[in-house]
């Protein structure tokens, strides 16, 4: 299979479940706010949050998992792309869960600020690791900002098109 025939499946099985995420996330985010502003139901807030964005965000990350399952039947291939997955798992709980905590109290600020820029620089310095291994056994492979910057092009060849 192609790299383009790829990005192509990536692309049209990412987009059947974008407006189900744009709209949990938006109701999550109105939900958030208007529990925030009533300013005695911080947990409830936190909990309802983290549940309306974090459960579809990873059914989105579990999804394009299962999806670059199907490309390659290399076992080498199939456990860095498990572990790549588990990682993007982790790192969305793991980045909600920080948030619940710190807008529980549990939590100060200076510590929930360093274990954020902590996570995030952690795994995009594994990712680039991960990706690497990857395009080593695979020279076909759609690293993530190939993938970002096809949708870009579509977008701009959407627009010319209009």
């Amino acid at each position: 299979m192609t790299r383009e025939e790829r990005v192509e499946q990536l692309y049209s099985r990412n987009r059947t479940g974008i407006v189900m995420l744009l709209a949990t996330f938006l109701s999550g985010l109105a939900g958030g706010l208007w529990f925030f502003s009533g300013g005695a139901y911080e947990q409830i807030a936190a909990f309802v949050f983290f549940f309306i964005v974090v459960l579809p965000l990873g059914f989105v990350a579990w999804r394009k998992t299962r999806t670059l399952l199907t490309f390659n039947e290399d076992k080498r291939y199939r456990r860095w792309i498990r572990f790549k997955g588990l990682l993007n798992l982790v790192l969305l709980f793991g980045m909600m869960g920080m948030m619940s905590l710190f807008a529980s109290g549990f939590v100060p600020l200076s510590l929930f600020t360093g274990t954020v820029v902590s996570l995030a620089i952690g795994y995009l310095f594994i990712e680039m690791v991960v990706d690497r291994r990857l395009l080593q056994i695979d020279d076909e492979h759609v690293v993530d900002s190939l993938l970002g910057l096809t949708k870009r092009e579509r977008m701009k060849r959407n627009w010319e098109e209009e």
